[in-house]
Formats: structure tokens, sequence, C-alpha cells
């Protein structure tokens, strides 16, 4: 687009997906999963965040939009997949020394299960 006046100037790399949309895409569903609360927060932040690298001319609407939408999926598919292994891997770290850094405070404090 000869005619465009681009705000910053722009690297040399692809711009499909945009990198910063696919970390806050991530981000927004973490945090949606920790805590709704959070997430909306986010996702407010990420749409702000893609506007404006459409804005200042660095990457295009489609560019951040794919962004967004990959590190939501790839976020949701790991929190949501590795969910099951986590716990039992922490389950079976919980009678080990690790458990002050595996347990809440609360429950780090209880003797260990028989």
């Amino acid at each position: 687009m000869p005619d465009a006046q681009v705000l910053l100037p722009c690297s040399t790399d692809y711009s499909m997906p945009s990198d910063h949309a696919v970390i806050a895409g991530a981000l927004v569903v973490g945090l949606w999963i920790l805590q709704r609360r959070l997430g909306v927060v986010a996702a407010v932040l990420a749409l702000l965040l893609a506007f404006s690298r459409v804005y200042v001319g660095v990457h295009y609407p489609t560019d951040v939009a794919v962004g967004l939408l990959f590190g939501a999926a790839v976020a949701a598919a790991v929190v949501l997949g590795l969910r099951g292994p986590a716990a039992a891997v922490a389950e079976r770290l919980r009678d080990t020394s690790l458990r002050p850094v595996i347990c809440s405070r609360r429950e780090a404090g209880k003797s260990p299960r028989a």
C-alpha cells in the first residue's frame, strides 16, 4: 500500500500472524480460565493492542485477528489438555520434599498423607 502512512518502522519478518496478538490471545484464554473477571480485562486490552498494531501500520487486520485466534486456540489446548496430567504429577509430588512448592500455604503446613 504505497499511499499508507506508517507511524512506526516495520520489521522485515513475516507479519502473519502478529506475534503480539498471539501472546495477547493466549493470555486472554489463560486468564479467562483462571478468573473470568481478569479474562474480560485482558480481552479488552488485547483488542486495544490489536487495534494499535493496525493503527500504526505494522499489521493488517487479518494479521491480528489470526494472531488472537491462534494464541487463544493454543492456550486452550495446552491448559485443557494438560490439566489432567499436571494434576497427576502434582498429586504424586505431594508426598515428597517438594510439597511446599506444589501445595498452597495452607496445604503445605499439613503433614503428608500416609
